[in-house]
């Protein structure tokens, strides 16, 4: 079974510190692994390990290509982090990218236009 498989398995699992350890394998051997650094985030902030899933987004934003889906995932860790500044602008960046993707693009209108219509 690959090791993102296994980081993804160990994170349901609620296996915190088993799964931070296989996403930080899967992510030394494939950088671009995108959902890697953003379930690392998510597992280092259950964790309360804070400064650690800021410094992984903000290792997520430097490596990883910039799209749409990508931005969308920053805005969510940055949400999760409590870094609202920081998701809003995500959330933006993958608005202008892809305006016309309905699967994201409702939690990232809500952010960046709390009263748009369209966010209900």
């Amino acid at each position: 079974m690959p090791l993102r498989n296994i980081a993804q398995t160990l994170m349901h699992l609620g296996r915190n510190d088993e799964a931070i350890t296989a996403y930080r394998e899967a992510l030394a051997a494939d950088p671009t692994f995108a959902i890697g650094y953003v379930n690392l985030a998510l597992c280092l902030s259950r964790a309360q390990k804070h400064d650690e899933a800021v410094a992984t987004l903000a290792a997520f934003t430097r490596t990883v290509p910039e799209t749409a889906e990508n931005a969308y995932y920053r805005g969510y860790i940055a949400q999760q982090l409590n870094l609202t500044e920081q998701a809003r602008q995500a959330y933006r960046r993958a608005l202008e990218l892809d305006p016309s993707r309905k699967t994201r693009n409702r939690r990232s209108r809500r952010w960046v236009v709390p009263d748009n219509d369209d966010a209900r």
